[in-house]
């Protein structure tokens, strides 16, 4: 993959300039990952992004959203066949969330057998205070994909739960930039580590981040884990194509 970029966790749709930014990661090439938050977004990304060669749409459920958006369970698991990635889905547990905590976990487990059932997906996942929940459910259904625990903020326990799974960890400037993220992402295996921005959720200066701060992202990782540039590149892009390609 030539050490190109990666971000694993963008909410590319919810920029203003949606397919101009699809085409900047292209130009780029960065290899992006744009995550949904409803099944219903599904159609549009995918028919923007199926022809492009860095960029991948994945089919979300976002927990956040569940309440809202769980009579759409069905329309995603009509369109799971359809998709290699899946997210951006998960558990909430902050305090705006635990009210539907039930129907959460609910609705994603149906997601974990719908994504069992059609043979395994990609995963991204949300697990803002409920990690242990998160975790509790894939360890009930490994076989359901690939799991990437995307801006991890779980216990040292619930992390050395989730490394015991074969989890991946997507991590991103916020966390770099904290004394607990470094010290969850220095825990975590080199080989599972992968970057992110979660734009527009998160910011570049006073903008949204787009991808292209994913070079900011390598620079601090590097920064960290004491090795050169080009070697934390290398380790990302090497990363993401043993993700793709693990069964």
């Amino acid at each position: 993959m030539n050490n190109r970029l990666v971000d694993l966790h963008c909410h590319l749709d919810l920029f203003p300039d949606f397919e101009e930014l699809v085409k900047e990661c292209e130009s780029e090439k960065i290899y992006t990952l744009g995550v949904t938050t409803t099944p219903r977004a599904w159609n549009k990304n995918n028919s923007i992004t199926s022809k492009t060669k860095y960029v991948r749409t994945a089919l979300g459920l976002h927990p956040q959203l569940v309440k809202d958006f769980s009579h759409e369970i069905d329309l995603f698991c009509s369109l799971v066949p359809d998709c290699k990635f899946i997210g951006e889905v998960g558990l909430d547990g902050t305090p705006d969330y635990l009210h539907c905590m039930d129907l959460q976990i609910d609705i994603f487990k149906t997601i974990l057998k719908c994504s069992s059932l059609n043979g395994g997906r990609i995963m991204s996942l949300h697990s803002r205070r409920a990690a242990n929940k998160v975790i509790e459910c894939i360890n009930g259904q490994t076989d359901a994909g690939r799991f990437v625990l995307h801006w991890f903020s779980g216990t040292h326990k619930e992390l050395e739960k989730a490394i015991a799974l074969d989890c991946w960890f997507s991590i991103g400037n916020p966390m770099l930039l904290s004394v607990k993220g470094c010290e969850i992402i220095n825990r975590i295996p080199k080989e599972k580590i992968l970057t992110e921005t979660d734009g527009p959720f998160t910011k570049n200066g006073d903008l949204p981040a787009r991808p292209k701060v994913i070079s900011e992202t390598v620079q601090m990782l590097s920064k960290l884990w004491k090795v050169d540039l080009e070697s934390t590149k290398s380790q990302i892009a090497s990363n993401l194509e043993a993700l793709l390609n693990t069964k």
